[in-house]
């Protein structure tokens, strides 16, 4: 596998040209005890789909996602779709890490009914890498449902899984009743 460098916004300047590098800025998942990955292995997909509200996302509640299968084609069309082409993803036959993310937000829409909604941010901390052919699948908690200025938030902590196996700890925030939406 190639090495990419991790650098700040500060250090971009003075790399060579032409050198691949991964840009990230500081931040902070809460690392996961051994006893939650145990826990949220064992979620159980939700029965059904409540439309979303404070009920249905109260703090608390397990969301999960069937496994589903990331074939070569869908990775390539999901690629294709961002307009990334670089070729390290299919050289290594490696997974995107928009894919992981997208898992993310089927974790809310695959167990609320939900109309108009906004993602807002994510936090992820990467565990591993994940290879095409893996099936992705992911488990999360409602840590927080609020109101802040008409629109109603979600905050999902989230377990992505590739085969079974923890690749991507993710805080996941939603908006999933924006004020606009209410008002009509």
């Amino acid at each position: 596998m190639k090495r990419f460098d991790i650098i700040t916004e500060s250090d971009a300047r003075v790399l060579p040209r032409g050198e691949p590098v991964l840009l990230a800025r500081g931040g902070h998942v809460t690392p996961l005890a051994q006893d939650t990955l145990r826990e949220r292995r064992i979620a159980v997909v939700q029965e059904g789909r409540a439309s979303a509200d404070e009920a249905s996302l109260a703090v608390g509640t397990s969301l999960g996602l069937d496994p589903y299968p990331i074939t070569a084609e869908l990775a390539a069309e999901h690629r294709a779709n961002l307009r990334d082409s670089l070729p390290l993803y299919t050289a290594e036959g490696l997974i995107h890490p928009a894919l992981v993310l997208r898992a993310c937000n089927f974790v809310i829409n695959r167990n609320v009914s939900l109309g108009p909604w906004i993602h807002v941010s994510s936090r992820i901390q990467h565990l591993m890498a994940a290879q095409i052919g893996m099936n992705l699948s992911a488990r999360g908690r409602v840590t927080a449902n609020y109101e802040h200025k008409g629109h109603h938030f979600v905050d999902v902590d989230i377990l992505v899984l590739a085969n079974e196996t923890p690749i991507a700890h993710v805080s996941h925030l939603a908006i999933y009743r924006p004020r606009q939406v209410i008002a009509s």
